[in-house]
């Protein structure tokens, strides 16, 4: 379903007052600044919806007068909870403008129980969003509706020094023990990062960490900071690798900041050609250390321009130093991990050994954070601060924990902790927290030990007293803790060992705990399974993700010890194989059953879809194409698009040819014939089998001198195969010439666009790599799309009245245009720095840049213009969908649109690009059709 923007055009701006406070520069006033600035610009989005910054100040001004009316205010907490979506967003934003403080409780459905962690953590109000159905007496339910009345401006009770959030991390006696996080703290983070990483006004950020952590809080806040728009990505997005991948490449995402584990995922997909690259400007890596070799490859990748490291820990709010990381001769020669970099903004850095020494360069000790970003403290537990918040020299620092060094070059670089606090998958937590859970839940002692091994963490617990099952003690944990504190293996032992003293020794538990772990991964390994089938295939990678020794098919995959990042990583590596799954589905029903059962649906809708495509009867043509037939070309079949790749690897001519084959049978379009029904009166295709001439191999006698009039020559061979009237609208040819390959696909326009090209080649490589074992990637046939047009046609009626009224308006040409015989072509190019400029222009408008260019464009042509409007015809992508059911996101088509605009003259004299901008804002259905 394709995003709503939903704006209310007749509403006043927003506007905050404030009375004898001064909290200019604070993240609550660049939110009104915004709001005032650029109030139709999108400032959040998700997977269903999108809204303005208009829209999102009138919903959580609203919501904050619901608060203060149920006692919201200064030294209040009130928790946020429910699914991940625009709604959350907005609720935390309103608990701001209440002058209250916030906290995040993030459930991964309606089913997920909540109650457990809200009484831990005793908030005063609790906002239930996305329709949770949350039972408590100081519950405040919230629904996104876009059809606020406006309210009276609202006076914030607020000092930069009031705790704008809190966010609960591991204590080690079994309780979260909750950071409070100034508004001030967020402040001068914001400022910092800014500044050290270059951000600019209006970009679009992506948020795929969990919001109940502060790792994402570097989009969620520069996205509000900045005036940007921030897309929240659900669950299954998130946990999707080639779900992510696509998002990040469709939303044109320019900053993300995530885990490296998490990334790697992404940046296989990136790379295994099903999926488009993304094109991120920033990207920053944080949670862990990220590892010299990951740095590489994602630099190599091309799908980031930026890349960076970032550390920090929640008490000195999400992060407090940044490495730049750069391809060159220290990047190659960089062994372990990256540096954590240098302090941002005014951050003060000592490093102490455990005699309070100060540290030289090159010695190892603790790392004491201060500045303008030390937290409060924690949130009504003064019992807590003395520990960690200390006083030196009269000034307050934070003890991290963390075990450093300060290189010759004044880099930070992380050597390990001083105490039992470890990283999993880069969420904090304290062994000792989850070892208390546990006690109380067996009544008797347990030992849980941190293992980092394949790229990720692993918590193994030992205990003692009465024997559990794994299943039983996972889901006992999972009703207090996080799933990343709950141990992935339980060893049972009927007595913890001991030392010479008689304590318990814990070196020889963790000893213990890891040669059963390593055992265990041995005889899992061993017991996969071994086939060439698709089931067996999907049974071995399950298991192996799994870790289990035995899987029955109604096994739930968490029960058998994955957690989040495994279901991630086995989603990943099967959509790498090149099987048709997605996380949505899987976390419906996380059994080796759902996985087979999708594989099912999709081999059952491809097929369905193949036979749909054989009918007998034509269907009618799209838009496009119509459009086209229409114009009754001299040569139709020369009207033709084509790709050149030159192959990284050698390719297999009869392998190729294969998946060419099976290319062909998946996309009807580019097997159809086109002509005229003369009943209908109108333009059709129908479906021709797929031919074996699709591919050739062309080999070059002798060196070839000119490569491009070679390759050119081969083009136009290709082209003349070419039929409209066949059905013959596709060719593949590998050229084999001057100790290279080169691999060129020519197609008639009538069956691709630019976003077609993509997908074939996705296809391409899938079926080549995988040679048949591959399930069909799953897609929409072009013929039901066009179906469901002709069925949706009373919609497009609603809009003609728009078009006439607008259209009428404008004057007709009073002079001759010209022919095709008078058309030029030029090609104009920007430098880095014209582009950077044109980029930072358009964002501080807060529109695209082709829009930003159109409108300089016009503004230059309306002064040679001979009439008072500008009648222009703009084309976009289109792909139009009314309904959830039909997704062409995969379907290979020409889905092209066209739709007139008229812009007066005049208008484009001053602000051209906003006038532009307001014009395409007001076309309907965004001229798809």
């Amino acid at each position: 379903m394709l995003p709503v923007r939903c704006v209310v055009a007749s509403a006043p701006r927003y506007q905050i007052i404030l009375q004898g406070i001064n909290i200019s520069g604070l993240l609550i006033t660049k939110l009104a600044n915004w709001i005032n600035r650029t109030p139709e610009q999108v400032a959040l989005c998700d997977a269903y919806r999108q809204i303005s910054w208009e829209v999102l100040g009138l919903e959580a001004r609203a919501l904050a007068h619901r608060l203060v009316e149920c006692g919201a205010g200064h030294g209040k907490l009130v928790a946020v909870v429910g699914p991940r979506n625009l709604e959350i967003v907005i609720g935390l934003v309103a608990v701001m403008f209440s002058g209250a403080t916030y906290t995040i409780i993030e459930v991964a459905d309606q089913q997920e129980e909540a109650t457990a962690r809200l009484a831990q953590i005793g908030a005063d109000l609790v906002i239930a969003t996305g329709g949770y159905g949350l039972e408590c007496d100081n519950v405040v339910r919230y629904h996104f509706s876009a059809s606020q009345a406006p309210v009276p401006s609202i006076m914030l009770p607020c000092t930069a020094d009031a705790a704008a959030y809190v966010l609960y991390t591991s204590g080690s006696t079994g309780t979260p023990k909750g950071v409070a996080v100034s508004h001030d703290n967020i402040a001068h983070y914001c400022r910092g990062i800014t500044q050290v990483l270059g951000i600019r006004d209006g970009l679009r950020y992506a948020h795929v960490s969990t919001l109940a952590a502060d790792l994402g809080n570097t989009g969620l806040f520069l996205a509000l900071w900045t005036g940007g728009s921030l897309y929240v990505a659900d669950d299954a997005e998130r946990k999707d690798p080639q779900a992510l991948c696509r998002l990040l490449s469709e939303r044109n995402i320019d900053m993300l900041k995530i885990t490296p584990t998490h990334w790697r995922t992404v940046l296989e997909q990136a790379g295994g050609g099903t999926t488009r690259r993304p094109e991120l400007g920033w990207l920053l890596l944080g949670g862990e250390p990220l590892s010299a070799a990951l740095a590489r490859a994602t630099l190599a990748s091309g799908a980031v321009t930026q890349l960076f490291n970032h550390y920090g820990p929640t008490e000195a709010t999400i992060g407090i130093s940044v490495q730049a990381v750069e391809p060159g001769a220290w990047l190659d020669s960089l062994k372990g991990s990256v540096p954590m970099g240098r302090p941002l903004g005014e951050t003060e850095i000592r490093i102490y050994n455990r005699e309070g020494v100060h540290c030289a360069p090159g010695e190892v000790g603790e790392l004491f954070i201060g500045g303008p970003q030390v937290a409060l403290g924690y949130w009504k537990r003064s019992d807590l601060d003395a520990g960690r918040f200390v006083e030196l020299d009269g000034r307050r620092f934070y003890r991290s924990g963390d075990q450093v060094r300060l290189d010759g070059e004044g880099q930070l670089q992380f050597v390990g902790r001083a105490d039992r606090q470890v990283k999993v998958n880069g969420y904090r937590v304290e062994l000792g927290h989850v070892e208390v859970v546990l006690q109380r839940i067996l009544d008797a002692r347990a030992v849980v030990v941190h293992h980092r091994y394949d790229e990720r963490d692993y918590l193994l617990c030992a205990y003692e007293g009465v024997h559990q099952s794994a299943a039983q003690l996972r889901s006992e944990l999972s009703k207090t803790l996080p799933g990343y504190m709950v141990p992935f293996r339980f060893d049972h032992l009927a007595k913890l060992p001991m030392n010479a003293n008689g304590k318990l020794d814990i070196v020889a538990v963790e000893h213990q705990l890891l040669a059963s772990f390593t055992a265990a991964l041995a005889d899992a390994a061993q017991a996969q399974p071994v086939g060439d089938n698709p089931s067996d295939k999907v049974r071995g990678i399950f298991q192996r993700h799994c870790r289990a020794m035995t899987v029955d098919a109604t096994s739930d995959f968490f029960d058998l010890g994955g957690d989040s990042l495994d279901a991630v990583r086995l989603i990943s590596e099967l959509q790498l194989e090149g099987f048709d799954v997605t996380a949505r589905a899987f976390l419906g029903n996380p059994t080796l059953n759902g996985l087979l059962d999708q594989l099912r649906c999709a081999t059952q809708q491809t097929t369905d879809d193949t036979g749909s495509e054989r009918e007998t009867h034509p269907c009618k043509a799209g838009p496009a194409q119509e459009w086209f037939l229409q114009q009754d070309f001299r040569e139709p079949n020369r009207w033709s698009q084509s790709i050149l790749v030159e192959a990284g690897v050698r390719l297999y001519a009869d392998r190729l040819q294969r998946a060419c084959l099976q290319t062909l049978q998946a996309h009807e379009l580019l097997r159809s014939r086109f002509c005229y029904d003369s009943i209908e009166h109108a333009w059709v295709f129908e479906a021709v089998p797929a031919y074996e001439h699709v591919f050739s191999c062309w080999e070059a006698d002798a060196a070839v001198d000119d490569l491009a009039a070679l390759l050119n020559q081969r083009y136009a061979a290709l082209e003349q195969k070419l039929n409209v009237s066949a059905g013959t609208l596709f060719f593949v040819e590998l050229i084999r010439a001057g100790g290279k390959q080169y691999l060129l696909l020519v197609a008639h326009h009538l069956a691709v666009d630019v976003v077609s090209w993509s997908l074939i080649l996705d296809e391409l490589t899938v079926r080549y790599v995988n040679d048949g074992q591959a399930c069909p990637l799953r897609s929409l046939s072009y013929a039901n799309w066009t179906r469901h047009l002709h069925e949706h046609q009373a919609q497009w009626a609603a809009d003609a009245g728009w078009w006439h009224q607008r259209l009428s308006a404008t004057q007709p040409q009073a002079f001759e245009a010209g022919t095709e015989a008078d058309a030029h072509t030029a090609w104009v190019s920007f430098s880095r720095s014209e582009t950077a400029h044109i980029s930072e222009r358009a964002a501080a408008a807060g529109i695209s840049i082709d829009q930003y260019l159109l409108g300089t464009y016009l503004q230059l042509a309306s002064l040679h213009w001979p009439e008072p409007v500008l009648n222009v015809t703009v084309e976009s992508h289109g792909r139009l969908s009314l309904s959830d059911e039909v997704d062409v996101s995969r379907t290979v088509g020409w889905f092209t649109a066209a739709f007139p605009v008229a812009v007066p003259a005049s208008d484009l004299l001053h602000a051209p690009a906003l006038v532009v901008g307001r014009a395409l804002a007001q076309v309907p259905n965004l001229g798809k059709l």
